[in-house]
């Protein structure tokens, strides 16, 4: 999230930064539901599940990381 602040994609760190806590939630009410013995590995899952997502997100908008000339 913070390379993606640097580089001003300010949209994608606000997807990044509200993602892991609306993905991290439903994991770990699954994984308690069916789980429940492997209810810690409800975050890496979480994890996984954003990192791909971010993955998809990145590559679909071509994001460079480019930083800004400065003005002269």
């Amino acid at each position: 999230m913070i390379i993606y602040k640097l580089y001003h994609h300010h949209h994608i760190a606000l997807f990044i930064s509200f993602a892991l806590s609306l993905t991290v939630i439903p994991v770990l009410w699954a994984m308690s539901k069916w789980l429940p013995d492997y209810l810690w590995y409800s975050y890496l899952i979480a994890y996984l599940i954003e990192g791909a997502a971010i993955l998809i997100l990145h590559r679909a908008t071509h994001v460079e990381f480019r930083l800004p000339t400065p003005k002269q």
